[in-house]
């Protein structure tokens, strides 16, 4: 499970990543350079791979698994320090809690950012007016990071158990926590495209232009 929970950490970031250069992109407007931004995200995936290796590297080294013939089961045994449980704790709380608050906040400055410069271009509307209209239109992007904080948390739970577990003792509840720690990767497409009308207008022309290119 270390590279999937790899994976999963590398997902987070990366969304949270995807979340900056979407502010980004609204604050700079029409100065956004496209080919720039592919060449940093090149760099930034590599670096952040590299990152959260080294960031959970004591996982494996401190995990040790038991044969117990006597019960006839296998146990997971943690033998972290006081330093070493201290600081997998802290590392746990920044790979989750940093990236959500990056994808909520990116939400939030675009909805205001976007409206400032509706409101100079519009002064028909209020600064106040532009932000309920921008608010209402930007309202999934904001409900999908509500979402991800959310189906994350059975994830941050599992992580920060460091006692002893049996294998064979409730296995199924173990997987099924387990297994909605991937729910915000597969659902993605559910949460950030069809929950917003832009998006899933686009991800529709997306599709269209594949089908008439295969054709």
């Amino acid at each position: 499970m270390k590279n999937e929970h790899s994976y999963l950490l590398q997902n987070n970031w990366l969304n949270a990543f995807v979340a900056i250069e979407r502010g980004y992109s609204v604050f700079i407007g029409v100065s956004f350079n496209k080919n720039k931004s592919k060449y940093l995200a090149n760099r930034i995936i590599i670096l952040l791979f590299i990152l959260i290796f080294l960031s959970i590297i004591h996982e494996p080294i401190y995990r040790d698994l038991y044969d117990d013939y006597e019960e006839n089961r296998i146990w997971c045994v943690t033998h972290y320090s006081k330093f070493i449980q201290t600081y997998n704790s802290t590392i746990i709380f920044i790979h989750f809690l940093i990236p959500l608050l990056i994808n909520f906040f990116s939400a939030v400055f675009i909805i205001i950012m976007t409206a400032r410069q509706r409101n100079t271009s519009n002064s028909k509307l209020t600064f106040y007016q532009q932000l309920i209209k921008q608010f209402k239109e930007h309202k999934p992007i904001l409900i999908s990071s509500i979402l991800v904080v959310i189906l994350s948390l059975p994830r941050l739970i599992i992580s920060l158990l460091t006692t002893c577990m049996k294998s064979s003792s409730k296995p199924l509840l173990y997987l099924i926590g387990y297994f909605i720690s991937f729910l915000p990767s597969m659902l993605m497409l559910f949460i950030f495209v069809l929950t917003s009308d832009l998006y899933f207008k686009q991800f529709k022309e997306s599709i269209q232009s594949c089908f008439k290119r295969r054709q």
